[in-house]
């Protein structure tokens, strides 16, 4: 595996830097603006609470039999208290006789979550949590579900000393699934709604193999029950990872794969390589000094600009196609990450309407979803 990974590691870097030229990967942070327009609109503190839907039933059936108990309980007391003041002519002619106490079967109970350790787990950066105000963050549970429960039996043949022998394996599988969804309301009554689709998923669990069926048997619910406890905690990694995308601001690290090209006998690319060193500083510094970024940046997307109006269509020009291409990644970059959405459109459907490479067209689909996910963040400011 260490073999594969180095072989395709040197033929990544070989694939990327052949011909002088290559894609710098230059790693900088970058505030990220939530993505509801709810989150523009004053809102700094959110409170949030989670509903056992599926204990809603299980938890009126438990209210109804403690009541039925405390009745049953009360006129047990009081016929037997009559009956042991009754003499024995009272208890012939009145049909006394010692009562007994009979209870109901009590219901079955589901495993009922923690409430507040689960909304403790809700986390939304750059807000402060409080009790009923701000937004009104709420879990709905819906209920656990299993499935699917197989014990599998496989037939392990072995020889020892020309001898055969023949063993059972067991081993068992099942499907769970416990549906959330989410729902978010503002104190304006907007809200926003998520179904949470992982958690509609059934995930599969299986045992290690044993040498007797109940032992597979016993593990697979076993494991069924840990998840029936558990489950929900890995849903709600993906519930802070939706709010925070929506309404959360958080410092974000961000790649931008910079074109770069080496100098040679047949052309000077002095001015690029200042204009990706300009970049690199900028793009490092954009969130700790975003003036400072943004003149650094300035100066390097000019310098790529001058040196896109040189393009020539053929192979040994100093900006050639695959050189233009490289430009035009950067300058679509560049704008993505300084909000220059004009620029970023333009150079985007350039790019789309042409015949990439293979390191292009792969770094252009991956700057396209950066550009559609960061293009809504500053629109929903705006609204």
């Amino acid at each position: 595996m260490k073999l594969l990974i180095g072989t395709l590691s040197l033929f990544l870097i070989l694939f990327i830097s052949s011909c002088g030229s290559s894609y710098k990967a230059t790693s900088f942070e970058k505030m990220r603006t939530p993505l509801n327009p709810i989150a523009h609109k004053g809102v700094n503190e959110y409170t949030a609470i989670a509903h056992l839907e599926y204990a809603q039933q299980p938890l009126l059936e438990q209210e109804y039999y403690n009541r039925e108990v405390l009745k049953r309980k009360e006129d047990f007391r009081v016929a037997l208290e009559r009956y042991n003041n009754a003499t024995v002519v009272e208890r012939i002619t009145q049909g006394l006789v010692q009562p007994e106490l009979i209870l109901p079967n009590p219901p079955i109970m589901p495993y009922m979550i923690n409430k507040s350790e689960l909304e403790n787990m809700i986390k939304i950066d750059g807000m402060q949590k409080n009790q009923g105000s701000g937004l009104q963050v709420n879990i709905y549970l819906e209920g656990f579900d299993y499935r699917n429960i197989v014990i599998n039996d496989t037939v392990k043949k072995t020889v020892k000393d020309g001898v055969q022998k023949i063993d059972s394996i067991f081993s068992s599988t099942a499907e769970v699934k416990h549906p959330l969804r989410l729902s978010v309301v503002a104190t304006t009554g907007e809200s926003y709604n998520n179904q949470i689709e992982s958690s509609r998923r059934y995930k599969k669990l299986s045992t290690q193999n044993y040498g007797a069926r109940y032992q597979a048997e016993n593990k697979i619910y076993e494991l069924i029950q840990s998840q029936e406890q558990n489950i929900y905690k890995e849903h709600v990694v993906e519930i802070n990872q939706v709010l925070n995308s929506q309404f959360g601001t958080k410092v974000m690290n961000y790649t931008v794969n910079l074109f770069q090209i080496d100098s040679n006998k047949d052309h000077d690319y002095s001015d690029l390589e200042e204009a990706n060193i300009l970049a690199q500083m900028g793009f490092k510094q954009l969130h700790s000094n975003p003036n400072k970024a943004y003149e650094s940046l300035a100066q390097a997307y000019g310098i790529w600009k001058s040196a896109l109006d040189e393009h020539q269509d053929y192979k040994k020009a100093r900006i050639n196609n695959k050189v233009k291409q490289g430009l035009l990644i950067n300058l679509f970059a560049t704008a993505i990450y300084t909000d220059n959405w004009t620029d970023a459109m333009k150079y985007s459907v350039h790019l789309d309407n042409m015949k990439l490479n293979g390191q292009t067209s792969s770094e252009f689909n991956r700057l396209k979803n950066i550009h559609n996910d960061l293009k809504k963040r500053y629109d929903a400011v705006r609204q």
